[in-house]
């Protein structure tokens, strides 16, 4: 036999001049295999940054992406022989989809074996396909065995990026959680005694950070408690991580465990990443990168040379319906049933944020796939139909092609699985910030299901919040052409079912698409081919990248204990006139952590103006009582407040999520919370007083020329008690003292169904009732108000208009204070 391969061996192992060469060149198993046009261009594009280190590529799921960065890391292969290029992927089963992308295109690729190392890959004979947790573990053997890959093609990004920040987290061992606990306890207590006792009571809905005062004390006898649990399973592969700037680390606890994250991944210190001479930043999303600067010291400049193909047609058909939208009244149990019905017959698959989230979808008859259930359940979906399987947490990286997931659900909002996610999540609510992460996972969450531009699924979005969420117009702006097509499009289908039970209008839907209904596949074609393709403006960074950037500087600095060089690069970050109140809390408490190491009164200062912007934060220590004054007109204060819902569903959907924190069966902590929300919908001055100075009322709301001085006393089932009178008798007092007095004063009221008082004498002073069923009568009134608003043109834009609507239902703030009821004393 002739070995004709001995003649073609040193050609097919040079770098072509064009990718689309290399492409052409390999040795592809299957005849078909060619490039799209989406591909074509994006090798073309990235031909002309072929000399820049950090570039970052924008390809929708499903369309070619995987192929694109082969060959990429291919053509790197070959430029620089005899080092290792790296393809990271969030999880092992994308490994093993990787890998077989590479067989069928021709290009040498493999994975870590189960014992030893790579040797042919780290010799540069293929390209290395591992996870991120593989690279960037505290314990990874790139560096153990001084690995410098030349390339490192980074797949999945958003999803990447969690993996990364896990390796820079490190969960307390459940061993010594009463240890830790007890330490933090009596230093924390005072800033939150709510919280705190939420904490004792071993719930894991109270969440709290640890302030960088106290922590700063005590991280030495907190490393101490931890270091003799380093190889334990919570602590074996990111306590080196952390360790060695411990006192920077941000600190969360909860009821149930408790967790230390550094403010950044620290991925600098890591030498394979941070020497690698290229690396590719890859993602079905890409509106803002400030995460991929922060957290992964992405070049900034990449941002401003985005690589989006214009032929890139985007994900799959997706038919998007938001239950609540279809029936505000449904729960959430009837939806899992009609999701137990349709998975006798296709496979439906749950995603959820946490475990105790899927309890509600197992008692219907889900499979619950916890972690190490994972490949399991995978494997099932992928095989056999009939299947319906709920993944807490698994908002990325899992591909679910085809028939392997027909009907996906995503069970409200989704957010991280880390507390210091879950707490952010809740501190920076409504701020760009908060939209922006939520909006990646959300996008991720989509593509679980539609993997190709010919796939197609049915998504039901559960929960008010989700509909709420994606009515914002701020949150309109971010979901990528095609998704905000599609929620458009699911929006309308929802006013094809009125009559019809919810159960029927899914089970009518699901119908439609799995039958392949020809009007329902023209109408997603032509709203599809309408969209107008928006596409990142070129040279410019967004305020959350530049922000970003800043944040990253400043890191750098204060790891090396220059705390002095980190605050000047924070302040002037801040003055971005674009910068949101809630971004420019989080940034003035970074720089009150860094002040705090060489000028503790600034510190003080700088974190006093953080709590005043966003009073979530941990009390400070002996702040002085701000004067509370009203701030707007009430139809002004409610036109700024809905005008940020594009649609009136959407409005409503945020009016039935205050709705759910109002039910007196709740605890007071949502409950308070909940008559905060409604007087801020209300057009109030809303605040919650004891909650922010450890005084004045549970809540206080502030009207134009009146206001309402609240006690949430929910819990009383008989009578009110001579302390609960005491306690409302200061709370106006403080208010009297403290806030800026309306025209008519402050009404003095009780939140409470109980309309007795144990004593005449402990009334005297004529405090009001405000019942469970008068706050309810509130958000009818004002859904009505939404509703008669919306018929006028421009939802919400006309104070004059919006004042006579909620005269008309009686909503303005003294035409309120006459619904309330009255107490009585027994004869």
């Amino acid at each position: 036999m002739f070995d004709f391969t001995s003649l073609t061996t040193k050609i097919n192992s040079e770098a072509p001049d064009t990718l689309e060469e290399l492409f052409s060149q390999l040795d592809r198993k299957a005849t078909h295999i060619t490039l799209r046009p989406a591909q074509t261009s994006a090798l073309a594009k990235l031909d002309e940054q072929r000399d820049k280190r950090d570039i970052v590529i924008k390809l929708s799921t499903g369309s070619g992406k995987t192929v694109v960065g082969l060959v990429y890391a291919e053509m790197m292969r070959r430029r620089f022989k005899g080092e290792p290029v790296l393809y990271l992927c969030p999880t092992n089963q994308l490994v093993d989809q990787v890998i077989q992308s590479a067989q069928a295109i021709g290009v040498q690729a493999g994975a870590f074996p189960s014992n030893g190392l790579p040797y042919s890959a780290l010799a540069g004979e293929s390209v290395l396909v591992c996870t991120y947790d593989k690279l960037f573990n505290s314990r990874n053997v790139f560096e153990t065995n001084t690995i410098r890959p030349s390339c490192i093609v980074l797949d999945d990004v958003h999803a990447g990026i969690n993996r990364v920040r896990g390796c820079f987290t490190a969960k307390v061992p459940d061993q010594c959680f009463d240890q830790f606990r007890s330490m933090l306890q009596p230093l924390c207590e005072a800033t939150d005694p709510a919280t705190w006792r939420g904490i004792q009571s071993h719930s894991q809905d109270f969440r709290y950070e640890v302030p960088y005062w106290v922590w700063d004390n005590i991280h030495g006898e907190a490393a101490k408690i931890l270091e003799q649990h380093k190889d334990d399973r919570e602590l074996r592969f990111c306590w080196n991580n952390i360790s060695r700037y411990l006192e920077l680390a941000r600190v969360c606890i909860s009821g149930t465990g408790a967790e230390i994250t550094l403010p950044l991944a620290a991925v600098e210190e890591n030498a394979a990443y941070c020497s690698a001479k290229h690396r590719l930043f890859m993602s079905a999303s890409i509106k803002d990168g400030s995460s991929f600067i922060a957290d992964l010291d992405c070049d900034p400049e990449a941002f401003k040379r985005v690589i989006e193909p214009l032929e890139d047609e985007g994900a799959g058909e997706r038919m998007m319906l938001a239950t609540s939208l279809i029936s505000p009244e449904a729960e959430k149990k009837d939806i899992a049933e009609v999701c137990k019905n349709l998975s006798l017959s296709v496979n439906v698959v749950v995603l959820t944020s946490s475990t105790s989230q899927a309890k509600i979808w197992v008692d219907s008859g889900a499979t619950l796939a916890k972690a190490q259930d994972f490949d399991s359940a995978l494997e099932e979906l992928k095989t056999s139909v009939g299947n319906y399987v709920v993944f807490p947490q698994r908002f990325d990286g899992v591909d679910l092609p085809d028939d392997a997931c027909r009907v996906l659900v995503i069970d409200g909002v989704p957010t991280g699985d880390r507390l210091s996610d879950k707490i952010d999540a809740a501190r920076q609510k409504d701020s760009p910030e908060y939209d922006v992460n939520t909006v990646n996972r959300f996008e991720q969450a989509l593509g679980r299901a539609v993997r190709s531009s010919a796939d197609f699924a049915a998504v039901f979005l559960v929960g008010t919040d989700i509909a709420a969420f994606i009515g914002k117009r701020s949150v309109r702006d971010l979901l990528e052409s095609r998704t905000l097509v599609q929620v458009d499009l699911g929006r309308d289908l929802t006013k094809l079912t009125p009559g019809t039970t919810l159960p029927a209008a899914l089970k009518g839907m699901v119908q439609a698409l799995i039958g392949r209904d020809n009007g329902w596949k023209d109408t997603h074609r032509k709203r599809v081919k309408a969209a107008q393709r928006v596409t990142r403006q070129g040279g410019v960074l967004t305020v959350h990248e530049l922000l970003a950037t800043a944040v990253r500087s400043s890191w750098v600095f204060a790891k090396a204990r220059n705390f002095q060089a980190a605050v000047p690069i924070l302040r002037e970050a801040i003055n971005n006139p674009n910068i949101h109140k809630v971004q420019k809390a989080e940034l003035l408490y970074r720089i009150a952590s860094y002040l705090h190491q060489f000028d503790s009164t600034a510190s003080a200062d700088a974190y006093r103006a953080a709590f005043n912007i966003n009073s979530d934060f941990p009390r400070p220590q002996k702040i002085a009582d701000k004067k509370f004054a009203k701030l707007s007109d009430q139809a002004v204060a409610v036109r700024d407040y809905f005008v940020r819902f594009a649609q009136p569903n959407a409005a409503l959907a945020r009016l039935d999520q205050i709705a759910a924190k109002l039910s007196f069966a709740l605890d007071a902590e949502v409950i308070e919370q909940g008559l905060l929300e409604l007087g801020e919908a209300l057009g109030a001055t809303a605040t919650r007083p004891e909650k922010e100075t450890g005084r004045g009322p549970d809540d206080l709301w502030l009207f134009d020329d009146i206001g309402f001085c609240l006690e949430a006393k929910s819990e009383n089932k008989t009578s009110i008690h001579k302390t609960d009178a005491a306690q409302l008798t200061l709370s106006l007092q403080w208010c009297n003292d403290n806030v800026m007095m309306p025209e008519k004063g402050f009404i003095p009221i009780f939140v409470s169904n109980t309309s007795v008082a144990d004593r005449a004498e402990d009334i005297s002073f004529g405090p009001s009732l405000l019942t469970e069923q008068i706050l309810f009568d509130l958000i009818v009134r004002l859904k009505k108000v939404v509703l008669c608003l919306s018929f006028d043109g421009p939802l919400f834009s006309d104070p004059a208009a919006i004042m006579k609507a909620l005269n008309a239902e009686g909503l303005a703030g003294r035409q309120i204070a006459t619904k309330l009821g009255k107490l009585s004393s027994p004869h």
